[in-house]
């Protein structure tokens, strides 16, 4: 594997000597139908990773479906945090993401909600992330708190 990523960056180089590969260079041994087709791996390869991050990208900024009845591990959610609320025997989830669910046995769940509203006009931008939420219900109130980042701003 260290050899082939060593080949795919020598490949890519440009030697100093005004674009003579060198005789005892891999380049050199190499026939061109081989350069074509790692060429094309390395453009498809880079492809690829473009179209991923523009899914995810486009994935995070609308709110999932709303369902019911949802089994616990079916639920992707890092950083979880669960409230137990006695009054009304509901259990509330939220972690990274910022979204809330619902559920009264922690097996099934409802969700998700969206339970904070973004000043898109502030520092957090119109696309923060919120990492590591949690709920808190003290004297009848319910306070969230959270963890909210911009990527565009750099420190």
């Amino acid at each position: 594997m260290l050899d082939s990523v060593r080949f795919c960056i020598d490949f890519v180089r440009f030697p100093a000597n005004g674009g003579q590969p060198n005789k005892n260079s891999r380049r050199h041994r190499i026939a061109a139908p081989q350069k074509q087709i790692v060429m094309k791996k390395v453009i498809f390869s880079l492809l690829l990773l473009v179209m991923q991050s523009v899914i995810l990208c486009a994935q995070r900024r609308h709110l999932p479906t709303y369902r019911e009845n949802v089994p616990v591990d079916s639920i992707l959610l890092s950083d979880p945090f669960i409230l137990t609320d006695s009054a009304t025997q509901t259990y509330y989830m939220t972690g990274t993401g910022g979204l809330l669910w619902t559920s009264k046995n922690l097996r099934t769940w409802n969700g998700p909600r969206k339970v904070i509203e973004i000043d898109t006009t502030s520092w957090m931008g119109p696309h923060p992330e919120v990492w590591a939420a949690e709920i808190h219900h003290v004297r009848n109130k319910y306070y969230y708190f959270a963890t909210f980042t911009n990527n565009a701003i750099c420190i």
